[in-house]
């Protein structure tokens, strides 16, 4: 593994924690590589993925799906909740 690796604490880098945060965050080789959600392999590196395929969600910024079977959202709100002010995303 190259030395890519960085960890973080939620509370430097978010300005607000909502909800129970983790510890620690880990970032492995820039996110080419992520922890596995599961405990007790022989080997610290699996040749496969211990929960299925995995494909996406290795981004720096994060990422939310929202699927509407009618296709319709009004930008002020997302699923009858309002968004926040500093959502950084788009909605379309």
């Amino acid at each position: 593994m190259k030395d890519g690796n960085k960890n973080f604490k939620p509370e430097k880098i978010y300005p607000v924690l909502d909800g129970d945060p983790p510890d620690l965050m880990v970032y492995f080789d820039d996110l080419n590589w992520r922890s596995a959600g599961t405990l007790g392999h022989q080997t610290v590196y699996l040749s496969e993925n211990d929960k299925g395929p995995d494909d996406a969600v290795h981004s720096m910024d994060g990422i939310f799906i929202l699927y509407n079977k009618s296709g319709r959202f009004k930008k002020e709100k997302i699923d009858g909740s309002f968004r926040a002010k500093d959502f950084e995303g788009k909605v379309s």
